[in-house]
């Protein structure tokens, strides 16, 4: 109640003492259409911001891009933006430094004002707060939500406040098709489903030929992504490799748990890739134990390259994998090593079966498939 006062405040405050509803009107692409997103450490959704908006400007000069970087996080945002210019992504850049900027939300107004998109789309929940705030009045509200983490009470007031804009949105792109129904649970009516689009730029395929079998672990080193159950899991499993990619606040702890467990030999944590292909080479499957998932980037760039999946029953996921490759039931290391011995015992099986259903996936997640669901979402 008191963040619903709150945010009508600084949207009376903001908007002339107008407080807007949904208000979309046909729109073409000749019409303007604004991207905000906040990046934090690169991930999902930065690689979701960095190949769609690069196609999305490709097929149109409208689509402009605004990125909020947060002083917090400025390494992280610095890294975005040089991957931002290497793809030759146009953007405007805005800084934070406060948890409820109100300069901030000015100084956005006044550049939509002057812009006047017909539509505002945002991703994130940071960016979703500052874009409905300080868009033009009638101008449309997209938000694309990319999942949830929910790991601490500040990050959840922060989901609610996400969850109360989004009832306001003019329409929310979910990227799966159970975050679509989990935001209708929410009472969010204005939704449609656009999963998230292949991007790497080329396929390859895996390549394996040691003995020992691989496995590889790719994404932030956060609680929520269960990279401890995967050591918990892979500890009383003798001659198995396991690379970890990424990097997050868990590093240091996950690298004492494997320490502790006897691992620091069959373990190897690279750090951050930027290239996931060179690793895919090498790997026998894709480990995902994550607690909580919306539609993982490096789900759809696996099993596009052929790679077996063994991944927890989160999110989009299962439905995705058609019953392919392991699942296994989340939050529970004894299902995963489970998991993980089943795949051993029928290697050759799971990996015919994922070659085979690579081809599948490279056609339906295509990168151009994707910008055709949302430009027509924007023009109708």
């Amino acid at each position: 109640m008191v963040f619903d006062l709150c945010t009508y405040f600084c949207i009376y405050l903001f908007n002339n003492g107008k407080v807007w509803e949904k208000n979309m009107t046909e729109t073409q692409l000749s019409q303007k259409i604004i991207h905000i997103f906040t990046p934090g450490p690169y991930g999902g959704a930065e690689k979701h911001i960095e190949v769609g908006i690069k196609v999305l400007q490709q097929i149109s000069s409208n689509i402009e891009l605004i990125i909020i970087g947060e002083k917090r996080t400025i390494k992280e945002t610095n890294y975005f933006l040089k991957q931002l210019k290497k793809s030759n992504i146009k953007y405007d850049y805005f800084e934070t430094t406060k948890k409820l900027d109100l300069q901030l939300i000015r100084k956005l107004k006044k550049y939509l004002d002057k812009k006047q998109p017909k539509i505002i789309h945002s991703h994130g929940i940071k960016a979703c707060f500052y874009a409905y705030l300080a868009r033009p009045y009638q101008t449309a509200f997209f938000h694309t939500h990319h999942g949830r983490t929910a790991h601490t009470l500040k990050v959840k007031f922060y989901e609610q406040i996400e969850s109360f804009i989004m009832k306001k949105a003019t329409m929310v792109i979910a990227v799966s098709e159970k975050m679509q129904k989990d935001l209708k649970n929410l009472n969010i009516n204005s939704i449609q489903l656009i999963e998230n689009p292949l991007s790497l730029t080329k396929i390859v395929y895996p390549q394996n030929k040691n003995s020992a079998p691989v496995f590889l672990y790719a994404g932030r080193l956060s609680e929520e992504k269960g990279c401890h159950l995967l050591l918990e899991a892979i500890s009383s499993i003798e001659n198995v490799k396991l690379i970890i990619l990424g990097t997050g606040k868990e590093e240091r702890n996950l690298k004492e748990k494997a320490k502790d467990k006897g691992l620091e030999k069959r373990v190897s944590f690279m750090g951050f890739a930027e290239d996931i292909t060179a690793y895919i080479k090498q790997a026998d499957a894709l480990i995902i134990p994550s607690l909580r998932e919306g539609l993982p980037m490096v789900l759809i760039e696996a099993t596009a390259c052929g790679l077996p999946i063994i991944a927890s029953k989160v999110g989009g996921i299962p439905k995705f994998m058609q019953k392919k490759g392991v699942l296994f039931e989340k939050n529970n290391s004894t299902a995963l090593n489970k998991a993980l011995n089943d795949f051993l015992k029928d290697r050759e099986f799971y990996k015919k079966q994922a070659r085979d259903f690579s081809k599948e996936i490279q056609a339906k997640y295509s990168l151009d498939i994707w910008a055709e669901k949302l430009i027509n979402i924007y023009k109708n």
